[in-house]
């Protein structure tokens, strides 16, 4: 992975700099993605997949960062941020008109009920993309609360905030939510 990565990188310096990222972060970027994904070999992919987005189209934005606490803190979000696509590209496979089982589509399931499914589906499926359009701050402590249905506790554990910061966040991103809602 490394190697294949590094072809993309003309540059000596900046292929000094992501064999150092790789080799210093790659572990901690694997811990963040396997407790969000649950799953060794998704999690080394979207490990994988930052370090390729970094090598293809990132690498200008990694040389301006100086600091390496900041760095870190990049490929960790990244990491992150990945893991959180992954989740939402399975949520979408899962979300469909063929997860509906045959048994659903019956006699019981009637014209109406049925259409009012598959709206409350599509609506859910564009209240996931609108979040991950949000700030960062913000579509975290949505994405966690409504999709993965986490309580107040263990959202500010997860992000390092405290409970007081994840409730203001909650509902200033609910806010700009409704905010985009009103203009469409």
């Amino acid at each position: 992975m490394l190697i294949l990565n590094l072809t993309f990188l003309d540059d000596k310096n900046d292929a000094e700099l992501f064999e150092r990222m790789y080799h210093s972060y790659r572990k901690q970027m694997f811990f963040v993605a396997n407790s969000l994904l649950h799953n060794e070999q998704d999690a080394e992919d979207a490990v994988h997949e930052v370090f390729f987005n970094i090598a293809v189209r990132h690498i200008a934005t990694v040389r301006k960062i100086c600091d390496e606490a900041a760095l870190r803190s990049y490929l960790l979000k990244s990491a992150k941020n990945t893991a959180l696509d992954f989740i939402r590209k399975k949520e979408k496979r899962n979300i469909s008109l063929e997860a509906l089982s045959p048994s659903e589509v019956s006699a019981d399931l009637s014209d109406r009920n049925f259409i009012e499914k598959i709206c409350a589906e599509a609506e859910y499926e564009q209240l996931i993309q609108q979040i991950g359009a949000l700030d960062e701050r913000y579509r975290d402590v949505l994405y966690y609360r409504f999709v993965l249905e986490l309580n107040y506790k263990e959202i500010a554990k997860l992000l390092g905030l405290s409970v007081n910061t994840v409730k203001k966040q909650l509902v200033r991103g609910k806010k700009i939510l409704l905010k985009q809602g009103g203009q469409k």
